[in-house]
């Protein structure tokens, strides 16, 4: 019987050929047929005598790694946690940011500490790699445990300490104090006062929803998450939210023309490249502090300038007197206030985490030209990112981005009044009869032009307003437990749960 070994480098865009080369090389010295060899090769050069492929399916994915004897795999923290809920201890290959292998060494800080604490190996050098799968070769069962119930909620806290403990370092080094100054909001001239109202936190938590909400009422302008704007739309030419290609829409032609002199002046590709660079978590200390180290500060100005002229010009071709941009990151919304300094205020949006998980587990296919699905996530890796990516939304009002958290719950059970606060805190109030549009449990939602974001920015018409509650019915329970403990500080602060433990209703 072979010995099955699966090779993962995930879907960043760097290539990972180092991994794909040294394995290739250690499977040709073993006897046929004593080793399967499976590789996912995302952009790397892939394998010549191997069978590979580009990128696999979250199932086809889960499955694999529950089969293989021996899982390679690159440092991310989805693909660890995937591996040990499955009962495999990952040999894990870093990507280094010296060889071109990520924006920066946090694979290597990350899984250095998880190692530490979960017990799985790390090879640097191919003479570790080779060592540690001649191991496999010799004794299967090598990379293989079983975790018991409390075992996998002690990990899960275990796990979100790493996190904290990576992140609370790189905020006390770039000087992130506890409380920062409150710049005052920035009055509207007569001439020139737009704003833009960013919907912040993680998705799968209603955020394309509210836009279109929002999207309705006179002078608001929904437009998505703009931070995609480069890659889904000048590089993919995705659809926009009109149903027509982004390069052939002719709002978004008028905007690249204000803006740039149209699309084709701007070289995309690098500005994705910029934008991969700077709008990262890790990367959000550095924003609020004091001062940006020089290489990170001169990218920064660049790429917020670019933003600058893009926002304003979209003001500008829509007449519209608020910005709706759901791209959610927190990063972003830094990135953002500092090209627009004043014009920005941020809505936090919160959904109950065991809804959030379970709506990343699902396969949704988008349907915006694309052929492929939305990213999916294991509920540990779902449940991390949504304390990382919450928990850096609750200090943008501390860095100056004037801010009012809301619950998807509360957005779909009384529309009329979550939707009045939100635009009387834009500065943009409305008479009630601008809200028509909201009718009891439905909305009416009309065509717009949103760069990306869920399916459902496509829908027009009457749309109905409930709330998705289905992981009551088929989350499973080990999932359902171990995101309640990853998440409980939060669930607690967002009113979900009670301090007796009984959970509140919504």
């Amino acid at each position: 019987m072979s010995l099955k070994v699966l090779v993962t480098v995930g879907t960043d865009h760097h290539p990972f050929d180092r991994v794909i080369q040294w394995v290739e090389a250690w499977s040709r010295r073993q006897p046929a047929p004593a080793v399967e060899v499976y590789m996912q090769t995302g952009t790397s050069r892939p394998p010549e005598a191997t069978k590979s492929t580009e990128y696999l399916d979250f199932d086809d994915l889960m499955e694999r790694i529950g089969e293989a004897d021996a899982v390679i795999s690159h440092g991310g923290p989805s693909t660890i946690s995937h591996c040990l809920r499955l009962g495999v201890m990952p040999i894990v290959v870093p990507r280094e940011h010296d060889r071109g292998e990520h924006v920066d060494d946090h694979q290597v800080a990350f899984s250095t500490k998880m190692a530490e604490d979960q017990g799985f190996e790390i090879a640097r050098t191919e003479a570790q790699l080779d060592e540690l799968l001649d191991q496999a070769l010799t004794d299967p069962g090598r990379f293989r445990h079983a975790q018991t119930h409390n075992e996998l909620e002690s990990s899960v806290e275990r796990f979100v300490d790493v996190i904290d403990g990576l992140l609370d370092p790189a905020a006390r080094r770039h000087g992130w104090p506890d409380r920062l100054p409150r710049r005052p909001l920035a009055a509207p001239d007569r001439t020139d006062g737009w704003r833009v109202l960013y919907v912040g936190g993680w998705g799968r938590s209603g955020s394309t929803l509210l836009d279109r909400m929002l999207g309705q009422v006179p002078k608001v302008i929904s437009v998505g998450e703009v931070r995609e704007i480069f890659q889904r739309g000048c590089v993919e030419n995705r659809l926009c939210g009109c149903g027509v290609h982004f390069l052939d829409c002719s709002f978004w032609s008028a905007v690249g023309d204000r803006a740039f002199g149209g699309w084709s002046k701007v070289d995309s590709e690098d500005v994705v490249a910029a934008w991969r660079r700077v709008d990262r978590p890790w990367v959000a200390p550095a924003l609020v502090g004091p001062r940006l180290p020089t290489r990170l500060a001169r990218e920064v100005d660049a790429y917020t300038d670019i933003l600058a002229r893009l926002y304003g010009a979209i003001a500008a071709v829509s007449e519209g007197s608020l910005i709706v941009d759901s791209s959610k990151l927190p990063s972003y919304a830094l990135l953002l206030d500092r090209a627009l300094p004043g014009r920005v205020r941020a809505v936090h949006l919160v959904r109950d985490s065991r809804g959030v998980v379970f709506s990343w587990q699902k396969q949704v296919a988008r349907t915006d030209g694309g052929g492929d699905s939305m990213h999916r996530y294991g509920a540990l890796a779902a449940a991390v990112r949504y304390d990382v990516y919450n928990g850096t939304a609750q200090l943008l009002d501390r860095a100056g981005v004037p801010t009012i958290r809301a619950r998807y719950e509360d957005l779909v059970a009384d529309p009329v009044g979550a939707i009045s606060d939100m635009l009387d805190f834009s500065g943009h109030a409305v008479p009630a009869e601008q809200l028509d549009y909201l009718r009891g449990d439905t909305v009416q939602l009309a065509a717009n032009h949103s760069v990306d974001g869920n399916p459902m920015r496509f829908d027009t018409g009457a749309v109905p307003l409930r709330v998705d509650d289905a992981w009551r019915r088929g989350m499973s329970r080990v999932d359902r437990t171990l995101v309640s403990v990853a998440t409980a500080p939060l669930l607690l602060r967002y009113g979900y749960v009670a301090r007796t433990g009984r959970r509140r209703s919504s």
